[in-house]
């Protein structure tokens, strides 16, 4: 069996030209943005962020461990507040404290993706500045 790039994958698809640039796009983005640690979870500086999401369900729950793999805290949805925020205990610096924030808008435009998905309102295209509207 062959090995197919990404390209020939998204090209074997049913997607109009411009859905296929704009998920092609979409995804060289996310691959420049995370750094994978293995298939477990996300390392990035000084911290691992372990994706324990139940199947099913649309919002994400990550485990947030230090780089000695002591558990620090979670990360998930409130829906009183209809956010993602960081349930953590510990002392942290300015460099940590960004990994979480990064961590968070990283899911929140992941869920805005999905909804707009599911609503059939508009393909978000990814630039360097985020999500933006399609102008088509």
């Amino acid at each position: 069996m062959a090995i197919m790039t990404l390209e020939q994958i998204v090209n074997d698809t049913d997607l109009a030209p411009s859905q296929k640039a704009r998920l092609l796009e979409a995804v060289r983005v996310a691959e420049s943005v995370r750094i994978f640690e293995d298939l477990t979870g996300t390392k990035k500086k000084y911290l691992v962020f372990k994706d324990v999401t139940k199947p099913g369900k649309i919002t994400k729950t990550l485990e947030i461990y230090n780089t000695n793999n002591e558990a620090l805290g979670l990360i998930k949805w409130y829906g009183p507040w209809r956010k993602y925020t960081a349930d953590i205990f510990g002392t942290y610096d300015k460099g940590c404290l960004t990994e979480i924030v990064n961590q968070i808008n990283e899911l929140e435009r992941e869920r805005k993706i999905i909804i707009m998905d599911e609503l059939g309102s508009y393909a978000p295209i990814f630039t360097d500045k985020g999500v933006s509207k399609d102008e088509e």
